[in-house]
């Protein structure tokens, strides 16, 4: 059996908008494409679906997820069973907090603030987090990303910090101008140069990538918009031109 994107989306609580997102950054692409151009998942489609959002619900960026998903010693099964012990983790609770509330409406004095505690699933959903980034997370960016980081003093850190803010801001100032402009597309080439200096080698496709989860992934999003409001679209939309203008259209 398979779905179409509208009731796929619907069916696991996110938008069209991501599964196209998905699609284009090489994620996951739909079992079928009609000739009318519609997408459909069958079970392969869903259950990599599955996957990718359980690694969200560990906060797992997108890039992440794909390096591990795409990686040759990715384990399907293991995944499958930090998924079930997560959210059986995550039943008991509910079921504690119901038990809590139908003692308390046949009239029972309690006080249990605790059942409310969180802390045990969100230490499990680190360790998971751990544990994945141990087995499949060295992609080259993310290690070279990591041994700079190593190499730097708080100093040096805090001034890197200091110049991206510099940059972002310097985004938001440009607002509501094109970012196609001359000013957006010098701040891009910043942003690309900061990255190579201070994190890691940054191909085209990858800041390109980069570009586009700034819209999708609701941390970047919250994020880059906190230096104001259209500042994430903004920057989204200014990587795109510069990756298309710079690196002969590359999808």
């Amino acid at each position: 059996m398979e779905y179409g994107i509208g009731e796929t989306a619907k069916m696991c609580g996110i938008t069209v908008k991501t599964l196209r997102h998905y699609d284009r950054i090489g994620l996951l692409h739909p079992d079928r494409v009609s000739e009318a151009g519609y997408r459909f998942y069958g079970e392969r489609g869903l259950a990599r679906l599955q996957t990718i959002l359980f690694y969200r619900e560990l906060d797992f960026p997108l890039a992440e997820i794909k390096a591990m998903l795409c990686g040759d010693n990715f384990d399907d099964k293991l995944a499958m069973q930090r998924q079930l012990e997560l959210l059986m983790m995550k039943r008991e609770r509910l079921d504690n907090l119901c038990a809590l509330l139908n003692r308390i409406l046949k009239g029972e004095k309690i006080m249990n603030l605790s059942a409310f505690d969180n802390g045990k699933i969100e230490r499990l959903k680190k360790e998971y987090a751990e544990e994945a980034k141990a087995l499949y997370g060295n992609t080259g960016e993310w290690a070279q990303s990591e041994a700079r980081a190593q190499k730097r003093d708080s100093e040096q850190t805090a001034s890197a910090n200091s110049e991206a803010e510099g940059i972002f801001s310097a985004f938001s100032a440009l607002l509501p101008g094109s970012p196609s402009d001359e000013a957006a597309q010098e701040l891009v080439k910043r942003w690309h140069d900061h990255i190579n200096r201070h994190h890691y080698d940054c191909s085209l496709e990858v800041f390109q990538s980069l570009g586009q989860m700034y819209t999708a992934d609701e941390r970047f999003y919250n994020y880059l918009d906190s230096f104001g409001k259209g500042t994430a679209e903004f920057m989204s939309e200014a990587i795109e031109i510069y990756c298309r203008k710079n690196g002969n259209n590359i999808e």
